[in-house]
């Protein structure tokens, strides 16, 4: 995300250095315009919105959001590999029942 928006406002630095300036609004509507739709439920309340947050606070915002969706991804990655582990384990478990000796 970082570099996506240093993309993006280098390009709005570029166009504001050659005389065409943007609105915040326009701004922010062009750095939303390219993100995914694992991003939706961050771009639809914003763009709802009339004139609430200026460039910086959607920027923090995003990289807030971009967190979130990695700690997330995280958590269903652990999940997967703690059931794959459980699933694997209790297949492997023999002649380890009640009242078995292992000597």
């Amino acid at each position: 995300m970082t570099e996506y928006l240093l993309k993006k406002k280098s390009i709005i630095d570029v166009l504001a250095y050659s005389g065409y300036g943007m609105t915040e609004k326009d701004k922010i509507m062009y750095v939303l315009s390219g993100l995914g739709a694992e991003y939706d439920s961050f771009v639809i309340p914003i763009t709802s919105m009339q004139n609430c947050y200026s460039m910086p606070e959607i920027t923090a915002l995003l990289l807030t959001h971009e967190a979130r969706i990695e700690q997330h991804t995280q958590a269903e990655t652990l999940n997967v590999n703690l059931a794959a582990n459980k699933k694997g384990n209790g297949n492997n478990q023999q002649g380890f029942g009640r009242g078995q000796s292992h000597n």
